[in-house]
């Protein structure tokens, strides 16, 4: 049980429902990829996820599967040079099992992702992604 709404006796409110429910023991990194980027994001990349609201502690995790769907994004940003019409896709970043149960706690958390290119001579970087999330 991740968040109760409604408690008996009381209106059950149809946008917010009786309760949110999730299963903690695996999560997500969800990362919005720019349209113009996601040529540099692959099935089975390495991913360092960091928050500073955990300071201290770096996640790793493995790109599980790129949207379909390029979207709209979501939210409103104060700086009048940010593009607020831009375009993204949503890329599922599965954390490892250690990393899962460091974050089990903190559905929604705001995350940053890096993304790195491995081949046989070392990792790069490749991408980084400033604003993701996490989830169950």
């Amino acid at each position: 049980m991740l968040k109760i709404y409604a408690r008996p006796g009381e209106v059950v409110s149809s946008e917010t429902g009786v309760a949110d429910v999730g299963q903690t023991i695996q999560i997500y990194a969800i990362a919005k990829v720019y349209q113009s980027d996601i040529s540099k994001v692959e099935i089975g990349q390495k991913a360092q996820i960091t928050s500073s609201a955990l300071p201290d502690v770096k996640l790793t995790g493995t790109v599980e599967k790129i949207g379909f769907i390029v979207e709209r994004q979501d939210g409103i940003n104060a700086d009048p040079t940010d593009n607020t019409d831009s375009r993204i896709v949503e890329v599922d970043i599965r954390l490892d099992p250690t990393s899962s149960q460091r974050v089990a706690k903190y559905t929604n958390l705001q995350v940053f992702v890096y993304l790195f290119a491995c081949h046989s001579y070392g990792c790069q970087l490749s991408y980084t992604q400033d604003v993701a999330s996490v989830s169950p």
